[in-house]
């Protein structure tokens, strides 16, 4: 799964797999080229590769809701996200998705989905692999940037019979010489699965990007005895356990409508990577007690990451005792992340962008459409507010008529004859007749007979000296 330590590698080196070229093994019988899929490719040691290669930050597979055992017409989407750059002529390979991809098409790409632009011109050519059903390649016919989204759609196929849930699903972006330029990434595909489950749900305990201790409700109905319990694709949701720590608290899970075969304690481990949730039941087994009602189950631990459109990609997935799959419901929505207050929210190509609020402006709410401004008499000199206290109050003796003010510098100061005692005046109160304010500024009027009478008193002591 990309990099990682090889026995043949030196200290401070990696293992980049390197693809191995399929010329030459046609002669070597069906078993040969098993092995040889099976290790198509070869480690590579180097001490530079975290500059020169890229881990792929997402990478998902989903079938479509016939993910039924022997089920024809199904559709499969890969969803992966390179860290670096991808040049044209580059080549995305897929290994190990089922076994076999029975009846599916030549080409086997159908469409492009993300991104929509140019999504004609994205792929130059897609075909499964010679000597098996199992390995897609897909090349590039024009450069894809670093960190775009890509999604792609294939089939249709048919399904198995049986066939358990894999980890073991591999995709690699490799250069026109098959050398490995996006290192491999893990990806899993699901099971297919003995009947369709209806009813479930998947909720959470707050809405709001960024927020801490969310706890993941999901509603199920089993048909039979399960040994676990999965939910693919949330990928919404981080853990926020200590670092390298993938496991929740077992205190943090709480079940309804469900008898356990046994003590014990749940087992819960959440991959943020693909966004998968597995929870295993105490003493190995749960089995639903009231038929007319849904099962359901708790799980705290979790911290909402940056504002995110709701999804109808989440798979509620049940395995019985043998770890077969026993029921799936796939499509079920998962609700918005929707922008923390202080935030402006908007939306383009399925995607929540979140915008701080500018400065004299604020939000309460989480998922403003816009951001309300700060009353007259007030200014606002911080983006991201988050509430009106954070809208400060004109000092006294000043007043501001204009919302939206961003700077005390808005606040003006009272005009002579008038006054503002209090902070945050919209407008400054005339001087009541026999009182004035000589200057700009005033907090209060001054009486103006009893400064009247101290003028008229200069005077006559003059016309009295004068006389003398």
């Amino acid at each position: 799964m990309g990099r990682r330590r090889h026995s043949r590698c030196r200290q401070g080196e990696s293992c980049v797999r390197q693809r191995r070229p399929l010329r030459g093994r046609r002669e070597a019988g069906a078993a040969s080229r098993r092995r040889h899929v099976s290790a198509a490719f070869r480690c590579r040691c180097c001490c530079e590769c975290s500059k020169s290669h890229g881990l792929h930050r997402l990478f998902q597979v989903h079938v479509g809701v016939g993910a039924l055992r022997l089920s024809t017409g199904v559709a499969m989407t890969v969803t992966l996200r390179p860290a670096v750059l991808v040049p044209s002529g580059s080549k995305l390979v897929i290994t190990h998705v089922a076994r076999p991809l029975s009846g599916l098409p030549l080409p086997p790409l159908t469409s492009v989905i993300s991104p929509s632009e140019g999504a004609a011109n994205i792929i130059s050519s897609s075909r499964v692999l010679p000597f098996t059903s199992s390995e897609i390649e897909v090349v590039f016919g024009a450069d894809i940037s670093a960190n775009t989204l890509l999604t792609f759609s294939f089939g249709t196929f048919s399904l198995p019979a049986n066939a358990l849930s894999s980890s073991a699903v591999d995709a690699a972006i490799l250069d026109d010489s098959n050398n490995v330029i996006a290192a491999s990434s893990q990806g899993s595909f699901p099971a297919t699965f003995a009947a369709v489950i209806t009813g479930s749900s998947v909720g959470i305990s707050s809405s709001v990007a960024n927020a801490p201790g969310v706890t993941v409700s999901v509603t199920f109905s089993p048909v039979s005895a399960i040994k676990s319990l999965r939910l693919t694709g949330l990928t919404f949701v981080a853990f926020t356990a200590a670092p390298g720590n993938r496991r929740l608290l077992q205190s943090g899970v709480s079940c309804t409508n469900l008898a356990y075969s046994g003590a014990g304690t749940f087992t819960v481990t959440y991959d943020a990577v693909d966004g998968d949730l597995s929870l295993l039941f105490p003493g190995g087994s749960a089995s639903r007690i009231s038929l007319s009602s849904p099962c359901a189950c708790q799980i705290s631990g979790f911290r909402n990451p940056a504002a995110a459109a709701a999804s109808s990609g989440i798979m509620v997935t049940t395995y019985d005792t043998a770890n077969v799959g026993s029921g799936m419901q796939s499509g079920v929505v998962f609700p918005p992340i929707l922008c923390e207050p202080g935030y402006l929210q908007s939306s383009s190509n399925n995607a929540i962008n979140c915008a701080p609020c500018a400065k004299g402006t604020y939000s309460d709410t989480p998922g403003a459409a816009q951001c309300a401004q700060c009353p007259s008499g007030t200014y606002g000199n911080s983006t991201a507010a988050a509430s009106l206290a954070a809208c400060t109050a004109c000092p006294p003796a000043t007043f501001s008529n204009n919302s939206g003010a961003s700077d005390v510098s808005a606040c003006s100061s009272c005009p002579p004859g008038t006054n503002s005692s209090a902070p945050g005046a919209v407008a400054c109160a005339v001087c009541a007749a026999g009182s004035y304010a000589q200057l700009r500024g005033q907090l209060y009027c001054a009486c103006a007979g009893k400064a009247i009478s101290v003028q008229k008193q200069a005077p006559a002591r003059k016309r009295h000296a004068s006389g003398t």
